[in-house]
């Protein structure tokens, strides 16, 4: 636990078999307890509880020419969870994970061995990260979009799961979406998302699946939760947030610091209305 904060660590050592569970796949969340189940160290029960979130994703540059990627989680309470992995046959990251997305209720601490054990589940569920080669993968809610649900006979993922495909695999934006080409997303928690994508080269995408058909946009540097297929008509939740960065960003050319990237995520940070349990749980700038 990080002293202070309502945040977890876990350096994860060691095969947590995805180069197995990317032989199989999963479309559903149950598909991919049955696989946790036997790939972990542990025969506890894995509870899997995907929340409805919002989230702002930008990409940016400093003056000297560095890449950054703004992400804010936009959640019902609960607690983070930083995981490192070093794998076998992947790249090292690291990642955020969303603890009561596994079952863990928000003020509950994490010091049992029981608890401990099912924090490993977090390795397959990112919602944001970077690997050693500089990839960084968010993702968004998109709510003005069926869920994605492709019928191939490709390999099934699940939307952390190609996160996690992502970071151990890919060096590029474009490795990247090649990829996400060679399997079927599945929407596990009835919800379309999107992802934006960046590299150390400072190249970006958003990818969307509409009409369960992968669409890319290139160069996007601000993501929201509607499909920017819709951009030229933008509407919906994350309207005053995306404007907020987009023409923050217009100002200075998308070059600022990382410390003025901070600043613009605290500007976009997201407070439903009447409710106080939901809001930005964190921010990164990768």
């Amino acid at each position: 636990k990080v002293k202070d904060a309502n945040l977890y660590t876990i350096s994860y050592h060691g095969d947590y078999h995805f180069d197995e569970f990317l032989e199989i796949g999963a479309s559903t969340n149950n598909e991919l307890i049955s696989f946790l189940w036997e790939a972990l160290p542990s025969d506890l029960p894995i509870e899997l509880s995907p929340a409805d979130f919002a989230c702002t994703a930008y990409t940016a540059v400093t003056k000297d020419g560095h890449p950054l990627v703004g992400r804010n989680l936009d959640i019902a309470n609960t607690a983070g969870m930083l995981v490192r992995t070093n794998p076998k046959d992947g790249y090292r990251s690291i990642s955020m994970a969303a603890l009561g997305f596994i079952g863990q209720k928000p003020d509950d601490p994490v010091d049992t061995l029981k608890e401990k054990l099912l924090t490993f589940s977090s390795v397959y569920m990112p919602l944001d990260g970077i690997n050693e080669k500089g990839l960084s993968v968010s993702v968004l809610v998109a709510r003005n979009c069926a869920p994605t649900s492709q019928q191939t006979d490709k390999v099934d993922i699940t939307t952390t799961t190609a996160i996690r495909l992502l970071l151990d695999k890919a060096a590029t934006v474009n490795q990247a979406i090649d990829l996400l080409g060679q399997y079927d997303m599945h929407s596990a928690n009835n919800t379309a998302y999107h992802f934006l994508i960046a590299d150390a080269l400072g190249n970006s995408a958003v990818v969307e699946y509409i009409n369960n058909e992968m669409v890319v946009f290139e160069d996007e540097r601000v993501c929201a939760n509607f499909l920017l297929e819709t951009k030229d008509n933008i509407s919906g939740l994350g309207y005053d947030r995306y404007w907020i960065v987009r023409e923050s960003l217009d100002e200075t050319g998308a070059v600022i610091s990382p410390e003025r990237a901070m600043e613009l995520l605290e500007a976009a940070r997201w407070q439903e209305p009447n409710r106080e349990d939901t809001s930005t749980q964190w921010s990164c700038v990768y």
